[in-house]
């Protein structure tokens, strides 16, 4: 059981200070005791109570939510929402938020209502649909990353930062976030606490135990702690524990795989290793930079290597034979032991707490032991993100709601979330636990990931898909698209 509240207590620290600035592997041995004593004093001293009652006024929140959708749900958490929990069920997370909003609700008197914007796939157009009809009042929505570039720089959504009665700076804010959306002094978008998903969304690494001490590997969490956990290094790993078990002389879905992974693999691993497709310049003006010879290495690197059949598992060469290749044949080979790697979202791990053998987690692999800090990802698709439409009906009520939501959700929801991935086996070591600090503390965030400029992600879709390492030639067809896109963002919200 200690050893259980040190890990929570180590994870429940990164998540209040991982919002912070990025902090490089060298720095993940701060004492547990004294930082989560100075985190919780920092929040305490963040955060205070309002005084106002706006009698039982609706605030009205949009969000993702598929059992009030009548949305078949395929992955555990997506029985969860960001926004809604009617009541109390016994399950940790479901009740921290019920708990979140319970609070919010008396502390501020007021009502939250929600509506539902069915599957990740529809809620962009869902929102944009119910926005345009002015038909409901809309104060909050929480929309898929896949979606923000609908929105932001449109009529549709308001700047956050005009919102009196909410301080971005504090610790429920994911600050790596907050500094990367902030555009010429506005920021349509937000993300942190309040948002379970984001924590959900964390794109990782995870590895087989089991096969990694049968073919006697390196030590994988002393290889991260080094900065040796490199590609060249996951790539050697693979060849090793790929082979044919049956006999039959050809790889198939019975045998032993190094990787299982999918097309969205290749653009998250070209920004792992230390790759940024933008980066504003002193201005603020968002400038290409992915441009580069190591970003044509990376995918010279890459794209033989992930769609090699003898060795990995490519989810697009399955996709005819099973309606969710992810779910009904990647889960079921990882948890017999038939693949090293699993490169997905850490979500996925919820669906790994029955398995018998062990696993860990581990941040995505450096480009090379020269690169200073491992680079951590959210799922465009599956992470969420804070935005106040334009019909929103009152600011200053929907400033203090935002605010303590932010911070309830870091008392109850984070702690809860935790608390189930690390209690019910999804986390199983210390090591793991450690490597979640190191992955929360790096969390990355890129304009030209989200917007998607010009096409600028789907120039590496159709690399990875067609199999070609031409990145430059492809490059320099897109290039002056992705230009003129940015400069129209730019003209927007300057």
């Amino acid at each position: 059981m200690k050893k259980i509240i040190s890990i929570i207590l180590i994870i429940t620290t990164l998540f209040i200070l991982g919002s912070c600035a990025a902090a490089g592997p060298e720095n993940k041995n701060t004492s547990n005791e004294t930082t989560s004593t100075k985190s919780e004093e920092t929040t305490a001293s963040e955060y205070k109570q309002p005084s106002v009652n706006y009698n039982n006024a609706p605030i009205t929140i949009a969000a993702v939510d598929h059992l009030q959708s009548g949305t078949v749900v395929t992955w555990t958490v997506e029985a969860y929402s960001d926004a809604y929990a009617p009541e109390q069920n016994g399950d940790p997370i479901n009740d921290a938020l019920y708990f979140r909003n319970q609070r919010v609700e008396e502390e501020l008197g007021v009502t939250i209502k929600t509506i539902p914007l069915g599957y990740l796939v529809t809620c962009g157009d869902n929102l944009k649909k119910l926005i345009l009809a002015a038909d409901a009042v809309i104060d909050i929505a929480f929309m898929s990353g896949s979606f923000i570039s609908t929105f932001v720089g449109t009529d549709m959504v308001l700047d956050l930062k005009s919102i009196p009665n909410v301080d971005f700076s504090h610790s429920w804010w994911d600050q790596h976030c907050v500094k990367e959306f902030d555009l010429f002094g506005t920021m349509a978008i937000v993300t942190g606490d309040i948002s379970l998903n984001s924590n959900f969304a964390q794109i990782i690494y995870f590895f087989n135990k089991q096969l990694a001490n049968e073919f006697q590997l390196d030590n994988m969490y002393d290889l991260v702690r080094k900065g040796n956990w490199t590609i060249p290094k996951m790539m050697e790993m693979c060849r090793t524990v790929a082979h044919d078990v049956n006999g039959d002389g050809v790889m198939g879905v019975e045998d032993c795989f190094g990787l299982m992974t999918e097309m969205g693999h290749l653009p998250t691993s070209i920004i792992s290793g230390g790759v940024r497709l933008t980066e504003k310049d002193n201005d603020g003006v968002p400038q290409i930079a992915v441009n580069t010879q190591r970003t044509a290495d990376l995918v010279e690197m890459l794209v033989p290597f992930m769609r090699d059949k003898d060795i990995n598992i490519y989810s697009s060469d399955y996709s005819g034979k099973y309606k969710n290749a992810f779910r009904e044949l990647m889960v079921p080979m990882f948890i017999d032991n038939r693949s090293l790697f699993f490169n997905n979202q850490l979500l996925v791990g919820m669906e790994f707490r029955s398995m018998d053998g062990d696993f860990g987690i581990l941040p995505a692999p450096k480009y090379d032991s020269a690169q200073e800090n491992y680079y951590s990802n959210l799922s465009g698709y599956w992470a969420t993100y804070i935005m106040a439409p334009t019909t929103n009906g009152n600011f200053e009520m929907t400033g203090h709601v935002l605010e303590s939501m932010g911070y309830y959700s870091q008392q109850y929801v984070t702690p809860a979330y935790i608390d189930t991935t690390v209690m019910n086996k999804t986390l199983r070591d210390d090591e793991s636990a450690e490597m979640m600090y190191i992955i929360f503390g790096n969390r990355y965030y890129d304009l030209g990931y989200m917007y998607n400029w010009g096409g600028i992600l789907n120039l590496f879709y159709t690399l990875i898909d067609t199999k070609k390492v031409t990145f430059a030639s492809e490059f320099a067809k897109i290039e002056t698209k992705i230009q003129k896109e940015i400069d129209k963002t730019v003209e927007m919200l300057r």
